[in-house]
């Protein structure tokens, strides 16, 4: 029972950071580059996948709620814009990224949290550029875009959170 409370309130605390990270940003046309892949990592590899993938989804409906969440706001209209796969990606990432993470494995929980999202967040980003917006996109585009200016980051991100999770795992919080 006790265990169950914790997780629960980490659940919440992560959800909340997610949140935070939203508004910390280096902004990049498109495509923000935000402290809320940390987050999602952090959360992947220190919960369990349930709970990870709940704190996930309340951050995600409070954002199609209208609290301004997200990078750029919130809203059910924040569905139509490109970055939205990415936030969609996020519950794929942070729940196979801590079912991984139960080997042990932080590097391996990282990125099978990134390639999710970005299985996720690539095409969703091509389909609504072309067919909302009305963008012609190119391949080489995709790549400058979605790939090139967007993994460095994530990867950086992935290292620091390996790093913070062995920390806190160390040292019996998480």
């Amino acid at each position: 029972m006790k265990k169950d409370i914790r997780q629960i309130t980490l659940g919440a605390l992560f959800c909340a950071l997610i949140c935070v990270g939203a508004f910390i940003k280096i902004p990049i046309p498109n495509l923000p580059v935000t402290m809320q892949m940390f987050f999602v990592l952090l959360g992947a590899m220190t919960l369990k996948p349930k709970v990870a993938l709940f704190s996930v989804g309340v951050y995600i409906f409070l954002g199609l709620m209208g609290l301004p969440v997200f990078a750029s706001g919130g809203g059910a209209g924040y569905v139509l814009t490109p970055s939205f796969g990415y936030i969609i990606g996020f519950l794929p990432g942070v729940y196979f990224g801590a079912k991984s993470c139960a080997g042990k494995s932080l590097i391996k929980a990282a990125a099978i949290c990134l390639l999710a999202v970005y299985a996720v967040g690539i095409p969703y980003f091509c389909v609504v550029s072309r067919f909302v917006m009305g963008v012609d996109i190119s391949f080489e585009y995709i790549i400058k875009i979605c790939i090139l200016l967007m993994l460095p980051g994530d990867v950086l991100s992935a290292f620091f959170a390996v790093v913070v999770a062995k920390r806190l795992k160390c040292s019996g919080v998480m």
